[in-house]
Formats: structure tokens, sequence, C-alpha cells
């Protein structure tokens, strides 16, 4: 267990509590926030997802008693350090922490403090409806909504990242609209940095690059881009995939099929990396999958393209239509979710059109909304508030 405080200035006292994962960029981008806006905050964590990217996958049961094993011992030394916590406004229950306001909340109603919960999404909505690995109407399910119901009211705020998700949030577990808060992921723009200029020319005589990266869930809709890279076999693509995942095994079935020299797949690469292979990309892929989830979602890796300066193609949905209130900006191309030759003609439109991009710093409009200090602006906003209401009753 590791707790610590930042050497802020005194001020608003926020605690983070529990297990969440310091491995997602959500987290260290609240934690970074907040102490940039002057909040004094104190870190009481517990790793227990080490090395762990997709928590769906842990499958056996030897592996799943020894992860409940790291939870146990981990929410003891928890507990006891939280009732020597020092002082703090409010307890932030950070992703993924659903277990976790469970166990907190008996001894934050003890020392009177509001518990903010970022649940960032309906674990409901991912496990039940998008990712199907709980059968709708089981028993796992009926008590999956039911402990998530719960775990809403027993915090002052629940957080999420999308106009979207707070109004399923809200319909879905009968909710009040100020107890659903959207704080957008963003990304973490020193690990992003923008794209160098490149040769113009050089680029034109070269096949486009185009780079997909992300853990292959439903709401990917990787599928469709293989299909997409089918039907451009004779076309100067070059498709680079990084990732594993839930659909992995579909996606090496379609490429054993038919082998598609022009693409290669990467398993995964460290996360400092993903830059590197950003700006060498003419092209990001976002997401394509017909899911609910996927039209309610602006994924981490949206941010990071966006954050590079680096064209964007992914599936018009509700979700990208709150970060494109105008219906685009230049560089980003919207389409329909699992349409392939939709994919091939916003390529074939950046291909007439990244020549205007040359000296133009893309995004730039875009990211000064979304930056991460403007995150943590917003998350200092909705933590004061909590801890006020709180007080109040």
């Amino acid at each position: 267990m590791r707790s610590d405080t930042a050497p802020s200035p005194p001020g608003f006292r926020v605690l983070f509590w529990g297990t969440y994962d310091r491995g997602r960029p959500r987290n260290r981008i609240s934690i970074e926030g907040l102490r940039r806006q002057g909040a004094a905050v104190t870190l009481l964590h517990a790793d227990v997802w080490a090395g762990i990217e997709d928590k769906s996958r842990i499958h056996g049961w030897l592996p799943r008693l020894r992860q409940a094993t790291r939870l146990a011992a981990a929410y003891l030394r928890l507990t006891v350090g939280y009732l020597f916590a020092p002082r703090h406004e409010v307890v932030v229950v950070a992703y993924l922490g659903f277990v976790d306001i469970f166990l907190l909340w008996p001894w934050a109603m003890l020392r009177r403090k509001p518990i903010v919960w970022d649940a960032m999404m309906s674990l409901y909505n991912t496990l039940v409806i998008d990712r199907e690995l709980v059968k709708p109407g089981s028993l796992p399910a009926r008590i999956l909504f039911a402990a998530e119901w719960l775990a809403c009211r027993m915090a002052k705020r629940v957080l999420v990242t999308t106009e979207q998700r707070r109004g399923d949030f809200v319909a879905r577990y009968g909710l009040r609209a100020e107890r659903v808060c959207v704080i957008p992921l963003g990304a973490e723009y020193a690990a992003f940095p923008e794209r160098p200029a490149t040769d113009t020319e050089t680029a034109l005589s070269s096949p486009i690059e185009l780079l997909f990266y992300g853990q292959f869930t439903p709401l990917h809709g990787v599928e469709t881009l293989i299909r997409a890279a089918r039907l451009a076999a004779d076309r100067p693509y070059h498709w680079t995939i990084i990732g594993n995942g839930q659909t992995a095994e579909q996606v090496r079935a379609m490429l054993d099929a038919t082998p598609l020299p022009s693409l290669q797949w990467i398993d995964w690469v460290d996360y400092p990396q993903l830059a590197h292979w950003i700006h060498r990309a003419d092209i990001g892929l976002g997401i394509f999958g017909t899911s609910a989830k996927s039209a309610e979602t602006i994924p981490n890796k949206i941010y990071q393209i966006l954050a590079t300066g680096t064209p964007l193609i992914t599936r018009d949905s509700p979700a990208i239509r709150e970060l494109l209130p105008d219906g685009g900006a230049p560089g980003v191309y919207l389409v329909p979710p699992a349409d392939p030759e939709a994919l091939l003609q916003a390529i074939e439109r950046f291909a007439t059109e990244r020549v205007g991009f040359r000296g133009v710093s893309l995004h730039q409009a875009l990211n000064e909304k979304i930056r991460d200090d403007v995150s943590g602006r917003r998350l200092m906003t909705v933590l004061q508030d909590a801890a006020a209401t709180g007080q109040k009753q």
C-alpha cells in the first residue's frame, strides 16, 4: 500500500483511496490536474492491478483466487490506513473502484466525509450489454445492476466521461441529473506532444500509414478495419494494428482466411512508445463498433491522437458530437459504424486534403477545450461542490 501527500499549497484537501488502476491515464490526469489547481492530494492506494490491462480477461479459478487474495489483503490495509488518514474534505474512489466504494462507505460515513466515485463508465453496460460476458436477465446480471444502483447512491457525486454516459446513468439508475457529472477523459499532453513537421513531397510519394491501437473490445470494431484493408488490398495503404483482447480470435481468423501483406499486427507496445507510433502514422483510427457503448464513448486514444495533431478517422456518434458540436473539424473524419466502404472513402478524402495540412497545427482549437488542466479545473469544481453539499446534509 502506498500513501503520500503532494507538497502542494495548503487549501482544499482531497484523499484518493482504494485499488484504482494507476496505469490508467484517467487517474493520473485527475490527480495531477487537482494538484495543479492547488489541492492538497493524498494517495492511499494498493496496487492490485499491476500487469493486468483488461480485467475481464482474468480466466481460470487459480488466477481469480490469486487476485481475490490480493484484494482481501489490500482492503484490510486500506481500511486501517483510512481510519488514520490525514484530514480531508472529500474522498475520491477512482477508476476501477466498483468494489472499493462498498468497503469505504461505512468508514467515510464514520468520518462524515462525502465520497466522489469516478465510475467513468457503467460496469453493467460494459459486461452485460457491450461485451456480452454476462447474460442479460441472469442472476449475475441482476446482482451487478443492483450493486451499481447502490454504489451510485453511496457516492455524493458520480463521475462519467460524456454526456451520453451521464444520460445513461440518470435513466438506468433513476439518479438526479446533478448527481452525475461529466469529466472528459482527456490526454496526458506531456506524453503525447504535437507531431513534428513532415516533408510533404516525401509523404505524398509514400503509402498512407494508418494506425489503430486498443484492447480489441466490441466497441473498437477492429473487424471493420480488416474488411476495409481487404477492400483496399490494391491501394497504397499500410495498416498497423496494436493490441489484443476480447475479439482478437475473430480478427486472427479473418487474417488467416485472407492474409494481408499490407497489414502488420503488434500485440502491444509500452505506453511511453504510443506517441512514436502515432507520430509515424498519417492517420489515427478511432473506434468503429455498433454497440450502444460505442455510441456514448470517446476513448483515451481519440484524445491522444488529437493531442498530437494527427488526422483522425472514427465512427460518428452522439458522444463524438459533444466534442465536435459543429459536426466536424479539419483533419477529423466521421464515418458510420461498421462501414468499411465509408472508412475507405474517408481515407481517400484525406489523401486529397493532406497537402492543405502542411504547416497547419491540426486540432489546436479542440485541444484548448480538452487539455488536462481544463479537466483539473472541472474536477476541482465538482469536488468542492460535493464537499459543500456534504457539509449541509
